[in-house]
Order: structure tokens, then C-alpha cells, then sequence
């Protein structure tokens, strides 16, 4: 190799070498990227704000520090506290509790503003372990952290319940509530519910005391005497001390003890035992007890429906009585007895007090009926009162008046119950206040022919009352006659073969009959009666007696009467379109002629892209033209018909060649026809300027096809894109250019050059690319981004230095001759070492990995479309050809 060459190649490859190190700095400033923003992702570090995001969630009792899940034990009914500390604002954090039987309960969900979380609850059902998780979002980052805590607890269970009750004294009684734990083990209950939750406290002054005897007993006020569990017994116990008089559901001046089962009041179950001791004996208990000696009673309750709900002792038995009467006049008096035994007589305002053992006795008064006159007397409610216990009895009277009811022709109907005039008068005794209904028949009846009659009507009551019914209340002796006058009646007629028809019946000579109709409608003044929704009768007046148009008339009655209602029939003729506005739709009589017609004919949708045009007539009757008359003989329907037209609107893109692809913009196609079009493949602008077909695009769809076809169903928006693509003309004075051709706007061109030295001695060295007068780089294979048509020119230098190395070459071998000879030493091996000796090697590494970067920039240039097939073989076969000789 000569040393000319070596320096060529060496100014070469120092531009080869700096392009690489600037690639290798900025692989190297990606991997630093890289590096760093897995540290913002492995450190929680927001990579806009450079916050460190941090979730923490523990309860009050542990598990604070992130991922450390021992929140703690919980008791049911304990307190449980939840802790989510988010290290600064998020825009989403959420709280969940995930509890043993797959149940979810979301405490927060929402943006938090930075800070704790906190939320309180109370421990309950189910017993497990349940997992809190808190999760925070913030941009792309998310983070969680975890902790469970668990619930135990008292297992469910019921209760054996019992009372015992001693009677101490006339004054003091000694309660005691108990209870025995069931569907639990004695040792689960004193462990977990009675040492744990709910507790003795619960149990003791909630349960026993509060659920059980104060309401039990309506306590006002107690002593607690003790209480505690009873392990021998297996039993929890509370004993309380109170006087009779604190007990407000008993009676304490009869010494009668009441008391309430509160649980089966509840309707939660019922006292399964009730046990009372007295210290003397007891007179009486309710309900029957299961167990009773003279001083104890035992109640043994065995189930829901059988127990007791009140219950009641009597210690004593004793009874006072007070005997008062009331309802009789005020110089009257009635006698009394109590148990047959005769007390004494009484007036209202006076009483008979007394005071008697036992509690069951009969009192009587009499007489039970005073006669005070000939039409007044006074009736006891109840001579006869059995009574138990102390109280005070009242004997009400009550005062009766006769009452006479009598008619000059007709019945009577009183109270329910219809007397004929041979049943007359009505004689009976009414309570006083008592309220009785009487009705006087309205006429009486004798009839001289079908439409004629005499009446003898109602006219009014002996007290000068004139309605026929009237309420009576009873307030003293009641004389009453109904009285009857007698008039003429004539029968009038009124018909109709549609509706029905008001004002037949009979009417009194001279009266005044008011004819009409009813079942019909009215709209618009007319007057019908609807077939069906298309057909209907159309009144047209009165005949007969009554000849008239209005369809309610009033006529005087002095003779019987006969009207007929006269009808005439309607159809309705509908009229319907889509569009535009139909006229002619109405009822119209039978042969009536209607006008029938449509405007406009053609109606443009609000957007101006669809249009319906008009295109006849349909139905009970067909025409082409807008307007038409038709004889109405039924129920018609007409319809209009239309077509609709869709408006087709195409463009192009860029808008500068519009008028080369398309001749219209705009255009309106009947619907459901086919649109058909066919486009140029590529449009000349110049020699060195095209624009080439890529897509259609209608509605958002997209085709390759240069031919479109589309049904058209609604307006459409056609677009057709084009691409500019710009001619790249590469020349060169010397050896053989690659890359000319037409490229796509914003693609890449390749171009390259080969040989880049040509001669002998003297050599033509390619010394760069030159575009529009500037030169923009030396490498013979230079990739140009093309943006417009591109005239590149290869620029060359001649070099004279392989003719200067003869000439030194021969110089030397003609100097070097006569010291050959002397040496003894063979030229070729004198030549061959020198060469040797002068032959370059540090330049060769970089140079194959220049040539290995280019072959990578070129398959990556083949594959994104920016290089033909035909450029991509030609070079990448140059570039191995070059990388095997130097690796060879």
C-alpha cells in the first residue's frame, strides 16, 4: 500500500470514527436515562414531581411500617381504629376490608390531600382474620401496603332464664334474676363473654337488671344485694332488694303483686322459671301455676306459645265498693242489694260505700223499668252487676218516649222495616238520644192507561217537615202523620238508536221534562256517538213531539209526550306523511268530498344534508299529483309517499389538486343507490413533481382501492388523499451514482457512489456530495431526507500523489542498486520489507465497525420503506463486498 493512500484513508476514517463516538455517547446517555427512572420507579419517586410516594396502614393495634401485617387481636364489640398515612397528595386512594366470609367493605375511595386516614369501627361478626389493604395512585405510579388483624369473640348462644321472688314482709320483697348459658360450653361463656365481650357489666346491669327485672317488675327504685357467677350452677345471678310500694305494676294498697314477662313482650323468647316464697299465705295467683303450696308458687314455662305473658298474686282478699245511680229524675230513688243482701235506697247525686271481704260479689237494683208517665218511663242498662274486687258500681237509667207514626194514604218505612197503611199507626217506646230513620212512600198509585195515571204524592209531615225521609232523634214523645195530596201524570217518551236518552218517565201535568242524551261526546259543537275510532253517528236533532236541533230541550207536560233522536253517519278520512305537512284529515259525512293535498314537495333535514322528495299518493286512494279531491263512502287512510336523497360532499386532499382528480364536490344520490367512482392512480405536477393515490376515507373508513363504490343510506363525507412524491436526480462525472428516483415526501434517499478513486498515476478522488451549490458531506453512501425535488452532484479532486511515489520509487532503486550489489541483498526482499514495514494498521478495527453501523442503518431505512428493493441489494451487497476484504 502506498503512503498516499494511507493518508486518504486516514482522513477517512477519522470522519467515520467521530460519527461513531457520538452515537456511542448518546447509547450511552439512554442507558443513564434508563438507569435513573428505574430508580423513580424502584424508590416510589414521581418522575415530574421528584416526590418519594410512601402508603403505610396499621390499626391501634399494630402493624405500623410498611409491609409489617400484624394489626392485632380484637373482642367483639372492640374498638377497632384503621391508620393509611399517604406521604403527600394522591390523585386516588382507596381503603379496603376484606373479611373471612368474602364479604368487601370500602372505608374511602377518592382523592386524598396527603396525611392519615383514619376510621373507627366496632368489631363484629364474622370471627377470622380480616385484611386491610390502602392503595394510592398519583399520575402512572401506584403503591399499597397491607395488614390483617383478627376478631374472637363470645360464640352465639341463648339463655335459660329464671326469677325468684320471696315476699319478705307486707313491705319488702327480695328479687333475684338468673340465667344459665346454652348452645356455648359453661368455660367458652365465663372465658370469652363474660371475661371478654360483652362482659359481667353487660350481663349484670344491661341484661339482668335493665332488660330483665326493672322492666320485669316496673322497679322505681332497688338495692343491689350481690351478684356474680354461680359455677356450681353453672349460672349468672343478680339479687336485688325493694319495697312493694317501688314496684308500679303491682297494687300495693290490695297487696296484689303484677308483674310483665319483658322477654316474650319483646318477642325474643320467654322466663323459662319464676319461683315466690311469702311469709304467709297466698290467697291467689294467675295464671294457674305449674307448682303451688300455701306460701309458694312455682310457673315452669316449657315453649313460646304456652308461657305467660302478666302475671298477678294476691295476698289478701278484700274488696271496696261504692254504689252510685244516675239517669232518673232527681224525686225518684231505687233500692239496692249486695249478695241478696238489701242495703239501702239511693237518688242520683247520693252513694252507698262499703267495704267487703273477698273479691266476688253481685249487686242489685230495682225496679228495673219506672213507669214516670204516660209517655215517659226509665229502664235500667244492668240491674243485675257482678263485680270482682274493690271498684264503684253505677246502675244507669236510661228514658224512653212513646211514639205514635201514622199516614193519611200511603206507608211508612221506619227504621229498616216497611209498614203498609193497614199496618198503621206505629206505636213503640225509643230510648232518649237514640236516632231512627223514617220514610214516608213517596206516591200512591192508580193507573187509567199505559201513558196516563193519578198519583196521590208525598206532600208533607204533620209538624210541617217537608221531606218525605227524615232522622229523628229521640228527646221526648213523639205524634207523627204523614199527608198526601193527589195529581195528574202523563207518561213522555224519549228514543234514540245511539246513546242513551234522558228525560222518559212521568211527569205531572204541567211539569216541565227536560230531553237529552247521554253516552255521547262533543268536539267542536258536534255531537256523536263513536263506532269505532273511524266511523261515528252524528246527532242531527228531535222528532216527534219535539222537532229541534239542540240536542237538550226543555218542554212543558200537558199531554203524553213521544221524541225520536235523529242521527247521521261519519267516516274519517287520515291523512299521513313523514314530511312536510299533509292537509284533508277530518270526519266527513257519508258522499262528502274532501281535499286532499301536501306542502312542499321536496323537505331538507335541519343539517341540509338529506332530502325527501314527493312521489305520490298511497293507501285507500293513489295519485301523482300534490293535491286531489276524494269522495268520502268509509273509513279512508291515505298516505304520502317519498323517496329520500343523501348528499354526497367528496374531497380531496391537498385542495390544489382538487380540480385535476374530481369534477364536482357535491352531489345528491337516492338513497340506497350505489355511488361508483374511479380516481388516477397518480397526478403530474411537473418532471419532477407528482402526487400519488393513497386512500379513500368515508365516513372514517378508509380504502386502498382506487375504485370506490358505496351504497348510499346516509349523507356521506368523501375524502381522497393524495401524497406529494418528489424526484431525486443524482450525477456524477466519474464512476457509477445510485439513488436517483421518485420519493415519497418526508422519506429517506440512499445514495452512493462507486468506485470513489479512478486512475492511474493520476487519480480522481470523490471528495464529497454538493446540493444546490453547498456541500453536505463526503461519505459515498449519504442517506437525505426528501422534502422537494433534489438535484445531487458528486464532487471530485484530482491527486497526484502515486505519480510523486514512482518517481521516488525509481530514485531509489537507482541509488540503492550499487549497495544491492555489495550486500548480497535480493531487491524483491529489500522491497517486500520496506512495505511491509510501511503498511498502516491501526485505522482497519474502526473502519469494519463503520461499515458494520451502515449495514444496520440500512436495513433499518429498507424496512421502514424509505429505500426501494432494487437500492437496498445493490448497497448492502457493496458493503459486505467491503467488510469481507478488510476482515480477509
Amino acid at each position: 500500500m502506498r503512503k498516499k493512500d494511507i493518508s486518504s484513508q486516514v482522513e477517512d476514517y477519522k470522519g467515520m470514527f467521530e460519527r461513531i463516538s457520538k452515537i456511542r455517547q448518546a447509547r450511552r446517555g439512554l442507558t443513564i436515562l434508563l438507569f435513573l427512572s428505574s430508580l423513580l420507579i424502584l424508590f416510589n419517586i414521581h418522575p415530574v414531581s421528584g416526590q418519594v410516594l410512601q402508603v403505610d396502614v396499621w390499626t391501634n393495634k399494630g402493624g405500623q411500617g410498611v409491609s409489617n401485617l400484624n394489626g392485632g387481636t380484637y373482642y367483639l364489640g372492640e374498638v377497632v381504629t384503621i391508620y393509611c398515612s399517604v406521604s403527600s397528595a394522591v390523585d386516588r386512594l382507596v381503603v379496603t376490608i376484606y373479611k373471612p366470609d368474602g364479604s368487601v367493605l370500602t372505608l374511602y375511595d377518592g382523592a386524598w390531600p396527603g396525611g392519615i386516614f383514619q376510621d373507627s369501627g366496632t368489631a363484629g361478626y364474622p370471627l377470622g382474620k380480616r385484611r386491610v389493604i390502602c392503595q394510592a395512585w398519583k399520575g402512572d405510579l401506584s403503591i399499597s401496603d397491607e395488614v390483617d388483624y383478627n376478631v374472637i369473640g363470645c360464640p352465639a348462644h341463648t339463655f335459660y332464664l329464671g326469677v325468684e321472688i320471696k315476699v319478705l314482709n307486707d313491705e319488702d320483697l327480695e328479687l333475684m334474676g338468673w340465667f344459665r348459658p346454652e348452645d356455648a360450653s359453661w368455660d367458652d361463656f365465663v372465658n370469652l363473654c363474660w371475661n371478654g365481650y360483652p362482659g359481667k357489666d353487660y350481663y349484670i346491669n344491661n341484661y339482668l337488671k335493665l332488660g330483665l327485672l326493672y322492666p320485669m317488675f316496673g322497679i322505681r327504685k332497688a338495692a343491689i344485694k350481690g351478684s356474680g357467677l354461680d359455677n356450681s350452677r353453672q349460672r349468672v345471678w343478680l339479687k336485688l332488694k325493694v319495697k312493694f310500694k317501688d314496684l308500679s305494676r303491682s297494687d300495693y294498697e290490695l297487696k296484689i303483686l303484677r308483674f310483665r314477662d319483658p322477654i316474650k313482650s319483646a318477642g325474643t323468647g320467654f322466663v323459662d322459671e319464676i319461683h315466690l316464697t311469702s311469709f304467709k299465705d297466698i290467697w291467689k295467683a294467675n295464671p294457674s301455676p305449674t307448682h303451688r303450696t300455701d306460701k309458694s308458687i312455682d310457673w315452669i314455662n316449657t315453649n313460646m306459645a304456652s308461657a305467660p305473658l302478666d302475671y298477678e298474686v294476691y295476698l289478701y282478699a278484700i274488696a271496696s265498693l261504692r254504689i252510685r245511680v244516675e239517669g232518673i229524675p232527681p224525686d225518684m230513688q231505687v233500692s239496692v242489694s249486695i249478695d241478696g243482701r238489701d242495703v239501702g235506697s239511693i237518688k242520683p247525686g247520693e252513694a252507698i260505700e262499703e267495704e267487703l271481704l273477698g273479691e266476688e260479689h253481685m249487686i242489685e237494683v230495682k225496679p228495673e223499668l219506672i213507669q214516670y208517665s204516660n209517655d215517659t218511663r226509665y229502664r235500667c242498662e244492668e240491674n243485675l252487676i257482678h263485680i270482682s274486687g274493690s271498684g264503684e258500681v253505677i246502675f244507669k237509667y236510661r228514658a224512653e218516649y212513646r211514639v205514635i207514626l201514622s199516614s193519611s194514604k200511603a206507608g211508612l218505612t221506619i227504621d229498616g222495616i216497611h209498614y203498609d197503611p193497614s199496618g198503621l199507626p206505629f206505636e213503640d217506646w225509643w230510648e232518649e238520644g237514640s236516632i231512627h230513620e223514617v220514610v214516608a212512600d213517596e206516591v200512591e198509585i192508580e193507573q187509567v192507561s199505559d201513558v196516563k195515571r193519578t198519583v196521590f204524592q208525598f206532600s208533607k209531615w204533620s209538624d210541617g217537615y217537608s221531606s218525605r225521609t227524615r232522622e229523628i232523634q229521640v228527646s221526648g214523645p213523639i205524634r207523627l202523620t204523614a199527608i198526601y195530596h193527589s195529581v195528574t201524570q202523563y207518561y213522555v217518551s224519549v228514543e234514540s238508536k245511539y246513546g242513551r236518552t234522558v228525560g222518559s218517565g212521568w211527569y205531572n201535568e204541567g211539569e216541565e221534562a227536560c230531553i237529552g242524551l247521554r253516552g255521547v261526546e262533543s268536539e267542536n259543537g258536534v255531537i256523536f256517538v263513536p263506532i269505532t275510532k273511524v266511523e261515528r253517528v252524528v246527532f242531527q236533532g228531535w222528532t216527534g213531539d219535539l222537532v229541534t236541533s239542540a240536542s237538550k230541550k226543555c218542554i212543558k207536560v200537558d199531554s203524553p209526550k213521544s221524541i225520536v233522536a235523529t242521527w247521521r253517519k261519519q267516516y274519517f278520512l287520515t291523512i299521513t306523511t313523514e314530511h312536510g305537512i299533509a292537509y284533508g284529515s277530518g270526519w266527513y259525512y257519508d258522499g262528502e268530498q274532501a281535499k286532499v293535498g301536501i306542502r312542499p314537495t321536496t323537505v331538507y333535514t335541519a343539517d341540509k344534508r338529506t332530502r325527501y322528495i314527493f312521489d305520490g299518493w298511497i293507501g285507500d286512494y293513489s295519485s301523482a299529483e300534490r293535491e286531489f279531491v276524494v269522495v268520502v263512502n268509509r273509513p279512508m287512510t291515505i298516505r304520502v309517499k317519498w323517496f329520500a336523497e343523501h348528499l354526497v360532499e367528496l374531497r380531496v386532499m391537498p385542495d390544489e389538486i382538487a380540480e385535476r382528480v374530481i369534477s364536482f364536490s357535491e352531489k345528491w344520490i337516492k338513497s340506497g343507490e350505489k355511488f361508483v367512482m374511479d380516481v388516477g392512480d397518480e397526478i403530474p405536477i411537473s418532471n419532477d413533481t407528482k402526487y400519488v393515490f393513497v386512500d379513500w376515507s368515508v365516513d372514517g373508513k378508509t380504502s386502498k382501492s382506487k375504485t370506490i363504490e358505496v351504497v348510499v343510506t346516509r349523507p356521506l363525507k368523501m375524502t381522497i388523499s393524495y401524497e406529494p412524491w418528489y424526484y431525486v436526480l443524482v450525477r456524477s462525472p466519474y464512476g457509477e451514482v445510485t439513488g436517483s428516483g421518485w420519493y415519497r415526501s418526508g422519506s429517506d434517499a440512499l445514495i452512493s457512489i462507486k468506485p470513489t478513486k479512478i486512475g492511474f498515476l493520476i487519480m480522481h478522488v470523490f471528495d464529497g456530495w454538493m446540493l444546490d451549490g453547498e456541500f453536505i458531506g463526503k461519505d459515498p453512501a449519504h442517506l437525505i431526507r426528501v422534502y422537494r425535488p433534489v438535484v445531487l452532484t458528486a464532487r471530485w479532486r484530482t491527486d497526484y500523489t502515486q505519480l510523486l511515489i514512482l518517481a521516488v520509487i525509481l530514485g531509489l532503486i537507482g541509488g540503492f542498486m550499487g549497495f544491492i550489489g555489495l550486500k548480497k541483498i535480493p531487491l524483491h526482499r529489500l522491497i517486500h520489507y520496506r512495505v511491509l514495514k510501511e503498511r498502516p494498521k491501526k485505522h482497519e478495527a474502526e473502519e469494519i465497525t463503520d461499515i458494520r453501523e451502515k449495514l444496520t442503518k440500512l436495513e433499518e431505512a429498507y424496512r421502514r420503506g424509505e429505500i426501494s428493493e432494487e437500492v437496498y441489494k445493490r448497497l448492502k451487497q457493496e458493503l459486505e463486498e467491503r467488510l469481507h476484504e478488510r476482515e480477509h
